[in-house]
């Protein structure tokens, strides 16, 4: 009823509306969405209205069980005070959990390309040996490497000495 009450205010044919909780008979809990057209007259009357309702239990639960997951890595982070990233070789991007900015002062929800990383984060004396090793992982394909232990700088400019775990995960082409 409230989608039609919508429909007739803003008088727009087409309504997607939001995810619904219901009780099935057996008294499980199900997920709904509903997808809706609504036909006006030449008065600007709702002449009929056609629906179409997809139990969406299994994307929607899937769906708040990843939320819940992340939740708890994140949390696990933070508490942990492991900085986690993750570069995408596609777009030569870093992606930062939180502890960028607890650890090191730098906004994690920045873009971060490959050249910025090395520019304001990666010391300059281990630049070139963690580049070396890189390249040297990449190109064998290897799945878990760790480099010597190197140095990142802080935003207020001192270093810390981190010790950097991977695991790559290649495409097949």
């Amino acid at each position: 009823i409230k989608g039609v009450e919508t429909a007739y205010e803003t008088k727009k044919p087409k309504h997607d509306f939001p995810v619904f909780r219901y009780v099935q008979a057996d008294g499980n809990f199900k997920y709904a969405k509903i997808t809706g057209q609504v036909f006006f007259n030449e008065e600007g009357e709702i002449e009929k209205v056609i629906g179409v309702t997809r139990d969406v239990t299994i994307a929607y639960t899937a769906e708040l069980e990843l939320k819940k997951s992340n939740e708890r890595y994140e949390l696990a982070g933070q508490a942990s005070y492991d900085l986690t990233w993750e570069r995408n070789i596609n777009d030569n991007l870093y992606h930062f959990n939180e502890a960028l900015l607890t650890n090191f002062g730098y906004n994690h929800l920045e873009e971060w390309p490959q050249s910025r990383f090395y520019a304001e984060i990666m010391h300059p004396d281990d630049k070139e040996m963690i580049l070396k090793h890189a390249r040297n992982f990449y190109s064998q394909k290897t799945k878990n490497f760790s480099y010597p232990i190197h140095r990142f700088v802080k935003k207020d400019g001192t270093t810390a000495y981190v010790d950097v775990r991977c695991i790559a995960i290649y495409n097949e082409v």
